[in-house]
């Protein structure tokens, strides 16, 4: 069985130099870096404002340059829980999951553009544009609806 579940999770990217970002204090949320200069803070949603201001906090004494945005709002996210949970990102999209976990990828999905992070061998977070919502799901349920997949009610992330 395959287990769905959108979840509410706060996406705060974080803009600066490199070499900040390297030790950019992930207070309990998942890091992952998009770009050389952008790293994102992926966290439960009722920790938001918190894990915003935190990463400012830090950018103001290590890049004054450093941009900290909030985008929770931009964005969707689900868990996918199971023992064939790869098997999301395998039947969608190109994307190749490296075996050693925690790990972060982004590409297109269900072509549309998205991130995962890989928390386990058992389980993925999938993060696409809000826009994209509907669709995304759908084409989860669709392609793999021969790992009966059961769509649950929404939570909050776990990390």
């Amino acid at each position: 069985m395959l287990e769905l579940a959108p979840v509410r999770a706060a996406v705060v990217r974080c803009f600066g130099d490199p070499r900040v970002l390297d030790g950019l204090p992930a207070a309990g949320a998942a890091t992952a870096r998009v770009a050389r200069d952008e790293a994102w803070l992926v966290s439960p949603s009722a920790a938001r404002d918190a894990l915003t201001q935190a990463a400012k906090s830090y950018l103001a004494g290590a890049d004054p340059d450093g941009i900290v945005v909030d985008q929770t709002d931009g964005w969707s996210a689900w868990t996918i829980t199971g023992p064939q949970a790869a098997m999301v990102l395998a039947r969608l999209s190109t994307i190749e999951l490296p075996s050693q976990r925690p790990a972060f990828v982004q590409g297109a999905v269900a072509e549309v553009p998205a991130k995962a992070l890989a928390q386990a061998a058992d389980r993925l977070h999938l993060i696409v544009p809000a826009q994209y919502a509907h669709h995304v799901s759908r084409r989860i349920t669709q392609a793999c609806a021969d790992l009966d997949v059961k769509v649950l009610e929404s939570r909050e992330i776990a990390l």
